[in-house]
């Protein structure tokens, strides 16, 4: 006959390392308490996007946060001679605009797995590091006033897209080695690349208008005409430094760029819903197989120009 715990015992036959760790479960209290956390995790549901995050999932990230945790400090707190330095230095040396990759550990809708993330404040004595996460720029990526394309960071091949939203402190004990830091080369953004995230700060903290926001809320029986539509275009989601109207004509520059551009408003035969819907997916278009974003864009402006009386 078996006994009430025969298959308990079965199953720690089966695995000799569970015995170690039952013992240390029954003998803290603490862990116990974790362990029964733990049993009781199932799928995450979230309401308003349909997303399910399973219960793998969710302990994959406890696990991750763990690993992390138990990580030692790399601190330099030791002169040439070997006597105490104060203060003490984390190791290695991290700057602003620094690209690392970091462990993140979501919780619901927050950044989750390994990221690239672009360093923005750092002291040499501290633990935390402020950094702007980022990720690859993908067909299907919706660039946003949130969320846009800096260019290609190298030796990264594709382009890199901020994620401001998720902009955070991090623990160094998060960081992981790389390629290019395990031969200690560290990488960086460009001046040019700072002052696109500058502008896009801008925008989202100090909630500057930006030139699609401008576009939208403006002459709304009107559509916008470019002088230069092959750069103007790529303005959309820049911040205004100055803006000026002359009649129909708007003149506006942009931050760090005293170019004055031009657009003049021209008669539309498109509702207020219809006019917004086709300036908004001038900002909201993607790569496909047949058409670059680019080449896209170009298209919609075309038809937008068409609608002109």
């Amino acid at each position: 006959m078996r006994s009430e715990h025969q298959d308990l015992i079965d199953l720690i036959t089966r695995k000799p390392h569970l015995k170690d760790l039952f013992l240390a479960v029954g003998t803290d209290e603490q862990l116990t308490r974790l362990l029964q956390e733990l049993v009781s995790v199932s799928d995450d549901i979230r309401p308003l996007n349909g997303q399910v995050i399973s219960r793998s999932t969710i302990l994959d990230r406890t696990e991750r946060f763990i690993q992390c945790s138990k990580k030692a400090d790399e601190v330099d707190d030791t002169d040439n001679q070997g006597r105490p330095k104060k203060p003490t230095r984390f190791v290695p040396p991290l700057e602003k605009g620094q690209l690392i990759k970091a462990k993140f550990t979501a919780v619901g809708s927050e950044l989750d797995k390994e990221h690239y993330a672009i360093v923005w404040d750092v002291i040499p004595n501290r633990d935390s590091v402020q950094v702007i996460p980022t990720e690859s720029m993908k067909n299907k990526t919706k660039e946003t006033k949130h969320r846009f394309s800096i260019g290609k960071i190298r030796p990264l091949v594709l382009e890199t897209v901020v994620c401001l939203e998720q902009m955070t402190c991090i623990s160094r004990k998060r960081i992981v080695q790389t390629e290019f830091t395990k031969q200690n080369i560290p990488v960086y953004i460009s001046p040019d690349q700072e002052q696109r995230i500058k502008e896009g700060f801008r925008v989202m903290l100090l909630k500057e208008e930006s030139l699609l926001e401008h576009l939208l809320k403006n002459n709304v029986k009107f559509v916008p005409e470019f002088s230069n539509p092959t750069q103007q275009l790529s303005h959309l989601l820049r911040p205004l430094a100055s803006k000026d109207y002359n009649k129909k004509v708007l003149t506006y520059t942009l931050y760090n760029d005293p170019t004055e551009y031009k657009i003049t408003w021209v008669k539309t035969s498109l509702t207020k819903d219809q006019r917004n819907e086709m300036i908004l997916s001038l900002a909201n278009v993607i790569d496909t197989e047949t058409k670059d974003r680019v080449t896209a864009r170009n298209e919609i402006y075309q038809q937008m120009l068409k609608t002109v009386i």
